[in-house]
């Protein structure tokens, strides 16, 4: 829940409970704001408190703001420094990304709003780096 809403302020958007209904243009079709009832009730991977249950997000797909399949996560990694980092599939490879870049939405409105990246597309991260689990030798 603190990660949605610390995100909503850094996008400028509203971090109270807005009504379903309401038309938000400027995060698309996703539905990433608190609807007022617990996070594991509106998101799977949540437990009550917010904290996210990471043997749920493995294998979850990913969406962007304008519910478009952008990949699923394969893996997080905590690294040395204690960063988190989430491991992605799209079509054509795998990428890390920061944990902060993923967003989990209510998924009680539109089930493809569980694990989201607002501003990605399968495009973006296609070009991004390739993630290997082990280095080249």
């Amino acid at each position: 829940m603190l990660l949605v809403i610390a995100l909503a302020v850094a996008l400028g958007l509203p971090a109270s409970a807005q009504s379903p209904t309401e038309n938000r243009p400027e995060i698309g079709t996703a539905t990433i704001n608190p609807t007022g009832i617990p996070s594991s009730e509106r998101n799977p991977l949540l437990t009550d408190a917010g904290a996210v249950r990471i043997s749920k997000l493995v294998g979850t797909d990913i969406y962007n703001k304008n519910d478009k399949k952008v990949g699923s996560v394969d893996d997080v990694l905590a690294g040395k420094n204690g960063q988190l980092q989430v491991v992605i599939v799209t079509n054509e490879k795998r990428v890390a990304v920061p944990w902060d870049q993923v967003v989990f939405g209510d998924a009680k409105l539109n089930s493809d709003n569980k694990a989201l990246m607002l501003d990605s597309t399968q495009e973006e991260l296609n070009k991004m780096q390739t993630f290997s689990y082990r280095s080249k030798k």
